[in-house]
C-alpha cells in the first residue's frame, strides 16, 4: 500500500515539467559549501534530479524515493541512476554512520508527522558524525503555499522544524528562511527576529554531533 503524501506519474510529470538537473545547484552548492566530502543521500528525491547533477559532478550520491511512478521516470531518463524506491520513516537500507550529507528537499511536508520525526530520526542514525542534513519546506503561514499541492501532509513553521531537528539529536541547527513577498515585510521580518508568520519557508541544516 502506498502511504500518504506519495504522488504518482501525472503528479510528477507536472510539477518536473520544466526541471532539469540544474535545477538543483543551489542546493548541491549549499551542502558543498557546508558539509565535508563523503556519501550524499538524496531523501524524497523525486525523478532522481539532484542525483543525477551530483554524478555528473563525481560525487557518491545516491537517492531513495517512495513512489514507484518517479523512481520509473528517473530510470527512464538515466537507466543507471542510483535511485531507488523507499518509504521515508521506514529505516533506510544504509549502515550506521555511513553518510556525509543528507538533502531533503520539498519532502517533510508530504510525512504525516510522527512519519517525520521517525524519517530525521533514521537520518541522523546513517550520517556520520559531524554529518549534515538539508531540510527544504515551504512554511505553513505561506498563504501560496497552504492547499497548492494535494500531497502535502504536514506544512511546518520554522520553529517548529528546528525543533524537530534537536528533538532527534541534531546540533547547530541553523534557520535560512526567507520572508513572505509583501510590500514592506522583508523589513518587518528583519526588525522583528524573522517571526515565524512572516516566513514563506521552513528552511534548515543542522549537523550529528561529533
Amino acid at each position: 500500500m502506498t502511504a500518504p503524501g506519495i504522488g504518482d506519474r501525472e503528479y510528477f510529470e507536472h510539477w518536473y515539467a520544466d526541471r532539469d538537473a540544474s535545477f538543483y545547484a543551489p542546493i548541491l552548492a549549499h551542502v558543498l559549501r557546508h558539509s565535508t566530502p563523503g556519501p550524499v543521500l538524496d531523501l524524497g528525491a523525486g525523478t532522481g534530479l539532484l542525483v543525477e547533477l551530483a554524478q555528473q559532478w563525481g560525487l557518491d550520491c545516491r537517492g531513495y524515493e517512495g513512489s514507484p511512478d518517479a523512481v520509473a521516470i528517473g530510470h527512464r531518463r538515466v537507466p543507471a541512476l542510483p535511485l531507488a524506491q523507499h518509504t521515508l520513516g521506514e529505516p533506510l537500507p544504509e549502515a550506521d554512520a555511513s553518510v556525509q550529507s543528507i538533502v531533503m528537499n520539498q519532502v517533510i511536508e508530504h510525512l504525516e508527522v510522527e512519519r517525520g520525526r521517525a524519517a530525521l530520526a533514521d537520518a541522523l542514525r546513517v550520517l556520520r558524525p559531524g554529518g549534515m542534513i538539508y531540510i527544504a519546506s515551504p512554511c505553513r503561514h505561506n498563504p501560496a503555499e497552504r492547499g497548492r499541492d494535494a500531497t502535502d501532509q504536514h506544512l511546518y513553521v520554522p520553529s517548529e522544524l528546528r525543533g524537530a531537528l534537536e528533538a532527534v539529536g541534531f546540533e547547530r541547527v541553523v534557520s535560512m528562511d526567507a520572508p513572505m513577498k509583501w510590500p514592506g515585510c522583508h523589513l518587518l521580518w528583519n526588525l522583528f527576529n524573522r517571526p515565524d508568520r512572516l516566513c514563506a519557508t521552513a528552511t534548515c541544516r543542522g549537523y550529528k554531533p561529533a
